[in-house]
């Protein structure tokens, strides 16, 4: 593999279809060191390997940059009530569908993290004779259980945050002459974002920086019934916006010169503020 000073770096061919596919879609770590310097010109861990068209050397080629990369998995498990996978109407096991939402940052710090997308709801693989119900296993890996409503979508999990524990979720298929479930409280998800923005003007009025702008989003969940919904305490309980310092342009002198750190609720409104520059 050689590097070159634009910042890529040249290799040859993947011979193994499944190492190519696990390189192209997973961030991986690369050192760049020069000949006879240990210190290095590079030394990333979010960088990807991308694929050319041909096998002419070198073919392929990993762009190295500075932005990091955080990955949020879901799996959703089509199963019988005995936890075993599920039989489609051809007789074949009906896969698991497995999804993926990529957070990025240009710093890698927590709290810096954004997505432009969530998981939403997908339509469950019908079968002739049988109902869906969304499930759960139990503590010990040995048992599923489901209860509620009969559904057709599952997946859709709401707003939340990088990092975050990976979601997993079970569609548990009942045959219709099998005995209906005892009406369950259903769990219902929310989520509320709370965004501070700071826009830098010019005394009149016109724009003199980018906004710098930060977000918390907080989450919850709760049980509806079909005359009440009761909510778990929010997550997290509070959220911090970071202090930020204006920016530094020639001739000119802000206003405020720092915003300072601010503690925010769930409940609490966006911010807005103007640093204005002299």
């Amino acid at each position: 593999v050689s590097y070159h000073n634009n910042k890529w770096l040249n290799g040859y061919q993947i011979q193994s279809k499944a190492v190519f596919d696990y390189m192209n879609s997973h961030p991986w770590h690369v050192t760049v060191r020069s000949q006879g310097n240990s210190k290095p010109e590079y030394d990333l861990d979010y960088v990807y390997w991308i694929g050319a068209s041909t096998n002419a050397k070198p073919t392929n080629k990993a762009y190295v940059d500075l932005t990091y990369y955080g990955f949020v998995n879901q799996t959703i498990h089509y199963v019988d009530v005995n936890g075993n996978q599920m039989l489609g109407n051809d007789g074949k096991p009906i896969p698991d569908t497995p999804r993926l939402v990529t957070f990025t940052s240009d710093t890698g710090e927590e709290g810096s993290f954004k997505t432009d997308s969530y998981f939403s709801d997908t339509n469950i693989p019908p079968v002739k004779d049988y109902s869906t119900y969304r499930g759960q296993k139990s503590t010990d890996g040995k048992k599923i259980t489901y209860s509620g409503e009969k559904i057709t979508k599952i997946g859709d999990e709401g707003k939340f945050t990088y990092p975050h524990s990976d979601f997993i979720e079970y569609v548990v298929y009942v045959k219709n002459s099998d005995p209906k479930p005892t009406p369950q409280p259903e769990t219902v998800k929310d989520s509320r974002t709370v965004t501070e923005t700071i826009h830098y003007v010019y005394q009149d009025g016109t724009k003199a920086a980018n906004d710098e702008t930060q977000q918390i989003t907080f989450t919850r969940t709760g049980s509806k019934t079909s005359n009440s919904t009761t909510w778990n305490d929010w997550i997290p309980a509070e959220g911090t916006f970071n202090e930020v310092v204006s920016p530094e342009i020639q001739d000119y002198t802000p206003n405020i010169k720092t915003v300072n750190e601010i503690k925010i609720a769930p409940e609490d409104n966006n911010i807005e503020k103007n640093s204005y520059l002299y």
